[in-house]
């Protein structure tokens, strides 16, 4: 049995070399005692460390009146453990759901109650999230596999705030209703974004807009809209079925 003490950490620390190598030495002293052969620890990922287990200590209720337990080292029996999977990335999942938790608090803080000042708060915060990416992979000191988790976290905390302005758009706002299939709005958007028929946006962009402007059958997008935009990019994704309606659709279209 291994117990980690996941770090608790803010995701803007990764950017910071020196924090993010305070994060990952403290992970390599966990090998083996502490005993790393000289071995150039920021080029470690892969650490062995002593499994244990607790153990009730023998006879401690009969002479205390409570059960006491040992910390019992097995030193026949390693367990491997991996720096981004067994560590960092659950520090990182960890510090994105407390970023979307706190994203009311910091509204209420500031005091930004009225639909504008809402509004306001939400895109500034989206802001801050663009600059956050782009800052992410102008880093030298993060390998590419964490880049994109950090990357893929921001995003979700994005989606969280597209999620609070759909809201008040729900609210406050007319939107187009699409008459097809939510599947069959991702294939036609994504194959009008991949033949350039839509301005030169993101598909993360994309999404965004139609989320706050897009319905179907009269039902509101939701975040998740987004990957399905980003599965139909690749025709690999495509079926048989799914090229011929969406052929029909712009034949239609043409009209």
């Amino acid at each position: 049995m291994i117990i980690l003490e996941i770090p608790n950490l803010k995701l803007h620390d990764l950017l910071d070399e020196q924090k993010f190598n305070q994060i990952k030495l403290k992970f390599i002293k966990l090998h083996n005692g502490n005993n790393l052969d000289g071995t150039i620890w920021k080029e470690l990922e892969n650490i062995e460390v002593f499994d244990f287990e607790f153990t009730n200590y023998p006879d401690s209720y009969k002479y205390t009146g409570v059960d006491s337990q040992l910390l019992i080292y097995n030193k026949e029996k390693l367990k491997s453990l991996n720096f981004y999977k067994d560590y960092l990335f659950k520090a990182i999942n960890d510090a994105k759901l407390k970023a979307i938790g706190e994203v009311e608090i910091r509204r209420k803080n500031e005091q930004r109650y009225t639909l504008e000042e809402k509004i306001s708060f939400y895109d500034e915060l989206e802001e801050e999230l663009i600059d956050f990416q782009k800052a992410i992979f102008k880093t030298e000191h993060l390998v590419e596999k964490l880049k994109n988790h950090l990357n893929e976290a921001s995003l979700e905390i994005r989606d969280h705030i597209v999620d609070k302005v759909a809201e008040i758009n729900d609210k406050y706002s007319a939107k187009l209703s699409f008459n097809i299939s939510r599947e069959n709005l991702a294939r036609l958007f994504s194959t009008l974004h991949n033949e350039n028929k839509i301005s030169a946006i993101t598909m993360q962009e994309l999404a965004r807009f139609m989320n706050k402007h897009f319905l179907v059958k009269n039902k509101p997008l939701t975040s998740s809209f987004r990957n399905r935009l980003t599965h139909y990019q690749k025709r690999s994704n495509w079926n048989v079925t799914s090229k011929q309606e969406i052929n029909e659709l712009l034949e239609h279209l043409k009209h």
